[in-house]
């Protein structure tokens, strides 16, 4: 719109500047020839005047001119002397209010397209934001114009992208918390149900041989603590969902945190004879140690339970100037290489045949999720029949 003004008050003044100057031309002109037929009646009825002194009449002051006028009661103010001047100048006025007045239609007429281009574009605005309103981002805000409106509309493609997103993550999270919640259903129920058919055997049978009963009794207490763990590192998992732990990170012999962390998990290394080999110069490191024997155990949790009765892990130190790191080596069953890019997932059971009834999962994703939101990073290497070996590595910040 404003360009369109532009170029229409450009336009008039350049052209009332051209009627001007062809009116001064044109004014000039007739004057001339005016003041030519007076000499030329001035030099036939007086040959003996010179053209000097025509040239001299013609040249004289303003002031002289106007007194000798006045003598003949001619008022310069108002009487026109040239025929035709009043005519032409009438129509000249004429001619420049035309001009003005077009410029001024076509600058209401330029205003009247311009609103309503707008009205349009502000009606398709609220027709979006009502589709918006509907949950409809199916509308294509690139199709607008670059105008006047071209901050609103960038602001409202920017919301539009916004509210599109949110209701996608919205959706993914929805089916998330689904899967999530059959997941730990599925995981909550498997050591319930294993409980309910043990006690079931125990009530139904009172004459069961003591060694039976007791059998039972230590897989009943299997299943509690492993229902137990899994209740725990969920309710550890949501507070990271959540976003509501605080890490309170402090110079530490990672030595010391290990030395906790196997002491957790002393009582299952047992049960399956498992030792301990530890190597290395002990680095210090900037961690939260509460958090960090978290990890740690629940790595050696993993690894125990995936590593043959009598075998041995190991936890190696080692560093450089950039890290320093923890290497937990197991000689477990391994995990498979399409197994090995999920194992860090959440409740995701391995390909792989396993004769454990904890399967890679929860523990392993509370673990990578403690160590690198505490700015640290957890990878794995494994071969199947080999073993795993899980590297932290802890960065300085």
């Amino acid at each position: 719109m404003l360009f369109r003004s532009a170029i229409i008050l450009a336009l008039t003044i350049l052209i009332l500047g051209l009627s001007w100057f062809w009116q001064q031309q044109l004014l000039t002109r007739q004057m001339n020839q005016q003041l030519a037929s007076v000499l030329t009646v001035v030099k036939q009825r007086y040959p003996q005047v010179s053209n000097h002194d025509l040239a001299t009449i013609l040249n004289q002051t303003s002031s002289t001119a106007t007194l000798s006028l006045r003598d003949y009661g001619i008022n310069l103010q108002h009487d026109n002397l040239i025929l035709g001047w009043q005519q032409t100048n009438q129509q000249f006025i004429f001619l420049n209010l035309a001009l003005v007045g077009l410029a001024l239609i076509l600058l209401l007429i330029n205003f009247c397209r311009y609103n309503r281009q707008k009205d349009r574009a502000l009606q398709a605005i609220v027709a979006d934001v009502a589709a918006i309103n509907r949950h409809d981002y199916r509308f294509k805000l690139a199709d607008y114009d670059e105008d006047e409106l071209a901050i609103l509309k960038n602001q409202l493609h920017k919301t539009t992208l916004l509210l599109r997103e949110t209701a996608d993550h919205s959706q993914q999270d929805k089916l998330k918390l689904k899967q999530s919640l059959a997941d730990i259903s599925h995981q909550i129920k498997t050591p319930i149900t294993s409980i309910e058919i043990l006690i079931d055997n125990i009530l139904d049978n009172p004459e069961m041989p003591l060694a039976v009963r007791a059998d039972f009794l230590q897989r009943i207490k299997r299943e509690v603590t492993s229902l137990d763990f899994l209740i725990a590192a969920l309710l550890k998992l949501s507070k990271f969902d959540a976003a509501t732990v605080e890490f309170h990170d402090q110079s530490r012999q990672l030595g010391q945190i290990v030395a906790q962390a196997v002491e957790r998990v002393s009582v299952l290394a047992d049960l399956h004879e498992i030792n301990f080999k530890i190597s290395g110069p002990e680095p210090l490191v900037l961690v939260d140690e509460k958090w960090q024997i978290e990890a740690i155990a629940n790595i050696l949790k993993n690894s125990i339970e995936h590593s043959p009765i009598g075998a041995t892990i190991e936890l190696q130190y080692a560093g450089n100037k950039v890290y320093q790191s923890l290497a937990i080596i197991d000689q477990g069953s391994g995990i498979a290489a399409a197994d090995l890019k999920h194992l860090f997932e959440r409740f995701y059971e391995t390909k792989t045949p396993t004769n454990m009834t904890n399967n890679y999962g929860i523990g392993l994703a509370l673990a990578k999720t403690i160590i690198e939101q505490d700015h640290g990073d957890l990878t794995v290497r494994s071969q199947l029949g080999v073993g795993s070996q899980f590297m932290i590595k802890y960065f300085d910040h």
